[in-house]
């Protein structure tokens, strides 16, 4: 006897489905949670650009700036992207002060001033800023640098 093994056996009348649950999206505010921003000066206002790789969606974003920002302003923007679902990323600018506000000023004593540097960074004017989100830094040469308003740097050649 022979036996012939059919390999193309259909069965018919039987549904079969298959249900795989797609991977949940990241959130917009997971996505862009460590989101930092640079201020640059332009005439009389400051530029906001969002360091992100993507080009994201916000009210006042061109692409990823916001223009027209006022010293010691303070903004919330609502990003968003198609990358990522609700709830979306809500982003504080907190604009810098004018840089006209400040000086630098010598500090260095007369008679040191051949061996040693002293520079101070002096307000002129008021500005609204929450003063004690400002940072300095003042640094000369290979130094470390001064976290404070002065820089002092004695016995060099």
């Amino acid at each position: 006897g022979f036996a012939f093994l059919d390999t193309g056996v259909f069965v018919t009348g039987v549904n079969v489905s298959s249900s795989v649950s797609p991977e949940p999206r990241q959130t917009c505010e997971d996505r862009y949670a460590n989101i930092t921003v640079e201020y640059y000066y332009e005439p009389n206002s400051f530029v906001a650009k969002l360091n992100v790789n993507d080009t994201v969606n916000c009210d006042q974003c061109k692409k990823n700036e916001i223009s027209n920002l006022k010293e010691c302003e303070n903004l919330n923007i609502t990003i968003s992207h198609s990358s990522c679902d609700s709830p979306n990323k809500t982003l504080t600018l907190e604009v810098p002060p004018d840089r006209g506000n400040f000086d630098l000023e010598d500090c260095t004593q007369k008679e040191k001033a051949n061996t040693s540097i002293c520079v101070r960074v002096e307000e002129k004017k008021n500005f609204t800023c929450d003063k004690s989100k400002i940072k300095y830094r003042l640094q000369c040469d290979n130094r470390t640098p001064s976290k404070d308003m002065q820089f002092e740097w004695e016995g060099f050649v």
